[in-house]
């Protein structure tokens, strides 16, 4: 994917945005579609690191299309830290990536 300038950057920040937006909604219906009762209690701890990942995912989007050093600083520090611990949470909560477990 080349971004070499302003306005392709801006071009694929803006697929990934639209990409974000459109999984929240499909997200949404998921959410609310009816559950087993035993499950409540892991769906909600579940959500809550899904909601924070995906604000954190929208905050990224945000920064890189900036495309300033400082944004680009912020972009770095989101995915090598918050983001990827939540990333590693929700692995373990939907016991994604078994085999990787120790």
């Amino acid at each position: 994917m080349m971004m070499d300038t302003p306005e392709k950057r801006h071009e694929k920040i803006k697929l990934a945005q639209d990409g974000i937006k459109e999984f929240r909604e499909n997200f949404e219906i998921y959410r609310n579609a009816p559950a087993a009762p035993e499950l409540a209690e892991t769906d909600k701890a579940a959500y809550a690191a899904h909601d924070e990942y995906m604000k954190l995912l929208e905050k990224v989007a945000d920064l890189a299309d900036q495309g300033t050093p400082e944004a680009n600083k912020q972009v770095h520090e989101l995915m090598d830290g918050r983001l990827w611990e939540l990333g590693q949470v929700m692995q373990k909560m939907t016991g994604a990536c078994r085999g990787r477990r120790k």
